[in-house]
């Protein structure tokens, strides 16, 4: 009865525990979740990535031609 008693208060620890980690986490995913679509939404960077886009398809071209 004891060993019954030791293993369901150890299972509700650690599903607790289980709980109270994944909210911790999540929060902490969506803060960066939050900096990263922050960052990734500024308008230089846009421009930064529309330039590197428009390069990168440059590239390709050119590449191709070369390769016939």
């Amino acid at each position: 009865m004891k060993k019954a008693f030791i293993l369901a208060a150890l299972t509700v620890i650690v599903i607790a525990s289980f709980l109270a980690g994944s909210r911790q986490g999540r929060a902490q995913y969506d803060a960066v979740r939050d900096a990263a679509g922050s960052v990734w939404n500024d308008r230089t960077v846009k421009k930064i990535r529309k330039r590197a886009s428009k390069k990168f398809r440059r590239a390709v071209k050119r590449a191709q031609k070369q390769l016939g």
